[in-house]
């Protein structure tokens, strides 16, 4: 369309009529000249000549201007049109491009958007399941009951692999299995530390992941040929382990497979980190339980426990309408003997003995250090022959201890005892205590060394109760 205006231009305007006026009259002239030349030559009527050639000039004419302004015309816009259809294929073919390209793009944002959703799932589902593990685990009391807990949270958290936990032995020494789930039955019950590249190093130790590493001693790679072993440490105190085994590859076997290496290794160790410090508070509470209720030096319980512990023993005895004994026992001429050889050597006469009743008292039975040299064993469904004759036989163990101080033995121990029970001698254990304690000084008013029942309370229809005496194991009935 350019090239159209570009040669009709000179033609536009007054100034481009003059100018076609000019060349259309230099036709003519030049037209009339040359027909009446031609006309002239072949002896033709010069008014016929010059009208001829007047008519053929502007036809001529005519035909250049037509030619000019109709067919260039016409041909510019042809090529204008198809110009203007290359360009809009060029165009078309772009913009399919780009919307192809915007396709893909958005296919991949959506893949990406779907797999992100899916992680935020997972991540939830984790993170839900690590709140009810916390959850369980303050709930728990015993280290036996946070085991359970962690064997099932952890299968719930990887359920594509198996694997064990291991907890270190109070001597530390060897670390003992208390828990495992999956195909885990082959791992040892119990190992040595140094038999751990992950104890000895301090830090996760991972067989056939991206790193080439050494399997550990207690480990058959054979049946684990990908396996991680987690330490769980706490305050800087290596409190066990946590053994993740598959027979496939780690991306294939782990909880979250979307994870990175080191999004999956983060994970580990968070999950090792909260299950050592479950046990960790655990032990703390059983060890500030116990200094509460514990006697430090003996290992038995302390009064304290007692008295919490006889007002329940009481109820149930009531309830099952069975009997309970009470017994109270000291040693004889502690003070004599503490003065003559000193505190620590009275110390561990208190430890030879609180240790002789924590080996001979049963699962049910109290063993107590009530005070000082004194001492409180409380025996549940016992009536008061079978306590006598139990307490007769501690009473002749004890007298046949031999406890070392500094090397050399301490002088033979002897014991008395006073026995109560219920509900002969009280309903409460005010009564039963106050009764025990009694026939205790009663025996070390009698010679010591012996152990004596205490007689039941006066009533009016028995105006004098009898007691049971047993001196040096024979049974004397007193009035």
């Amino acid at each position: 369309m350019e090239q159209v205006e570009a040669r009709v231009a000179p033609y536009a305007g007054r100034d481009g009529a003059f100018r076609l006026l000019a060349l259309l009259a230099v036709a003519v002239f030049a037209g009339h000249v040359g027909i009446g030349l031609v006309l002239e030559s072949l002896r033709i009527d010069p008014g016929v000549t010059t009208y001829a050639a007047s008519a053929l000039a502007l036809t001529a004419l005519l035909f250049v201007v037509l030619y000019n302004g109709l067919f260039k015309d016409i041909e510019g816009r042809n090529q204008l049109l198809t110009d203007n259809a290359s360009q809009l294929r060029a165009a078309h073919d772009w913009l399919e491009q780009r919307i192809e390209a915007r396709t893909y793009e958005m296919q991949e944002t959506n893949q990406a958007l779907e797999r992100t959703i899916v992680r935020l799932s997972s991540r939830q589902r984790e993170m839900a399941v690590l709140g009810e593990m916390g959850n369980l685990f303050q709930a728990c009391r015993t280290v036996e009951e946070a085991c359970d807990v962690a064997r099932d949270q952890l299968r719930r958290l990887f359920p594509k692999l198996s694997g064990a936990l291991y907890l270190m032995s109070p001597c530390c020494k060897e670390l003992d299995r208390v828990a495992q789930w999956g195909e885990a039955d082959g791992l040892p019950h119990d190992f040595r530390p140094d038999d751990c590249w992950a104890l000895r190093r301090g830090k996760p130790h991972e067989v056939g992941g991206e790193q080439l590493a050494v399997a550990c001693h207690h480990v058959d790679a054979a049946k684990a040929p990908w396996h991680l072993c987690l330490p769980m440490t706490a305050q800087g105190e290596a409190l066990g382990l946590l053994y993740l085994q598959s027979a496939q590859r780690p991306a294939e076997a782990a909880a979250g497979e979307d994870r990175d290496e080191d999004d999956r290794a983060g994970f580990y160790a968070a999950v090792a980190d909260s299950v050592a410090l479950a046990f960790a508070n655990l032990r703390l509470r059983e060890t500030l339980q116990h200094q509460a209720l514990r006697d430090p030096l003996t290992g038995l319980f302390n009064r304290r426990y007692l008295i919490e512990t006889l007002e329940r023993e009481l109820h149930r005895a009531e309830r099952s309408e069975q009997p309970l004994s009470m017994v109270m026992l000291d040693i004889d001429h502690f003070k004599a003997f503490n003065d003559t050889y000193g505190h620590g050597a009275g110390d561990a006469m208190l430890e030879a003995v609180g240790s002789l009743l924590r080996a001979r008292t049963r699962v049910g039975d109290i063993a107590c250090r009530y005070g000082g040299e004194e001492f409180a064993i409380v025996l549940p469904g016992a009536p008061a022959d079978i306590t006598l004759r139990r307490v007769d036989a501690l009473r002749k163990e004890i007298q046949s201890l031999t406890v070392q101080y500094r090397g050399n033995p301490l002088s033979q121990i002897t014991v008395s005892a006073g026995v109560s029970v219920y509900p002969i001698h009280g309903p409460d254990q005010e009564l039963l205590i106050h009764a025990a304690d009694q026939a205790l000084y009663a025996a070390k008013q009698k010679g010591r060394n012996r152990s004596i029942l205490a007689p039941e309370p006066k009533s009016e229809a028995h105006a004098a109760p009898v007691a049971l005496v047993r001196e040096n194991g024979e049974v004397v009935v007193e009035d």
